[in-house]
């Protein structure tokens, strides 16, 4: 009669009270548990988006277009800044493309 309540109970809730009850730490062990299940779906996640960004470094190394903006800035940085002679620059900073965006929008109000 002392077992009845415990043989009332259906598979999970027995389990749940022989965790409860013989398991050091029971919380540890769910929170394991708990990740083990969730471990593929977040693995999943993050492999998504790896590739995401592997595929967009792909599309900036294979783009054209990009190739001939880049060198076309450069060409204009260095004839504004040397008056078309002198040292020619072999580069320009990230911040100087941002800067870009700034001067066209000048030039369109002009």
């Amino acid at each position: 009669m002392k077992n009845q309540p415990f043989e009332d109970l259906c598979a999970a809730e027995k389990y749940m009270v022989s965790m409860m009850k013989g398991a050091k730490n029971p919380k540890s062990k769910l929170d394991s548990m708990i990740f083990v299940i969730e471990f593929q779906g977040r693995l999943d996640g993050t492999l998504e988006a790896v590739n995401a960004m592997i595929h967009a470094c792909d599309e900036v190394r294979k783009s054209i277009l990009l190739r001939k903006v880049i060198a076309i800035t450069l060409t204009l940085g260095n004839h504004i800044n040397t008056g078309g002679e002198g040292n020619l620059a072999s580069g320009f900073s990230l911040k100087a493309l941002i800067e870009l965006d700034n001067v066209s929008t000048d030039i369109v109000s002009v």
